[in-house]
């Protein structure tokens, strides 16, 4: 990758059941410069999913309604397990 990240804005979309190993390792990238922002369709916290069973709550910066593409220079969404209900 030629162009520098730094300073770049980075939207990451996530739902309920999303892989937390993939957000977190992207959130990584704040110390180094760039800035992610957490977004959903829902309105608080989001349950991640890890390995086999659910993961931490993540607390949603923005929501998706009010998220504007033009403020991002990247999207990223992470992977996501089904989730089977009984």
């Amino acid at each position: 990758m030629s162009k520098s990240l730094i300073h770049e804005k980075i939207a990451i979309l996530v739902a309920n059941g999303f892989n937390e190993a993939e957000m977190t390792e992207t959130q990584k990238f704040a110390k180094q410069g760039q800035h992610t922002r957490l977004i959903s369709m829902d309105h608080g916290l989001v349950n991640s999913w890890t390995g086999t069973a659910w993961g931490h709550h993540f607390a949603a910066d923005c929501v998706l309604s009010t998220a504007l593409a033009a403020d991002f220079s990247m999207l990223l969404i992470p992977g996501a397990a089904a989730v089977l209900k009984n």
